[in-house]
């Protein structure tokens, strides 16, 4: 089981909840933020969502073989998730598909 440590919400109290994935289906698990992609020895990405399933993966602070990655595009992050993230991302020998995304605005009627 990954180990927790209390992360801050947005008013900087300790959100009380670990982080767990979101859901399971055939020996998958998603994990929604908060849980650590390790790609070699040096870097530690935080994908908005990421699926892994490899009953294997059970690293106790990371995630070292995700299936699908996936990244929510902003001004401020589409260049490195579209490059940076892109490069690492496909030195993962368990990938396969790595998504971006951009978040809708609900309209106004």
């Amino acid at each position: 089981m990954r180990q927790w440590r209390p992360l801050r919400d947005g008013r900087g109290e300790p959100n009380p909840q670990p982080p767990r994935p979101e859901h399971r289906h055939g020996g998958c698990q998603v994990f929604i933020t908060d849980v650590k992609l390790k790609i070699g020895d040096e870097r530690v990405y935080y994908p908005d969502v990421m699926v892994t399933c490899d009953p294997t993966d059970n690293n106790e602070l990371y995630v070292l073989r995700p299936c699908v990655p996936i990244e929510v595009l902003s001004p401020a992050t589409q260049r490195t998730d579209r490059t940076e993230k892109l490069e690492k991302y496909l030195e993962i020998p368990s990938l396969r598909l790595y998504r971006t995304g951009v978040r809708s605005r609900p309209t106004s009627a």
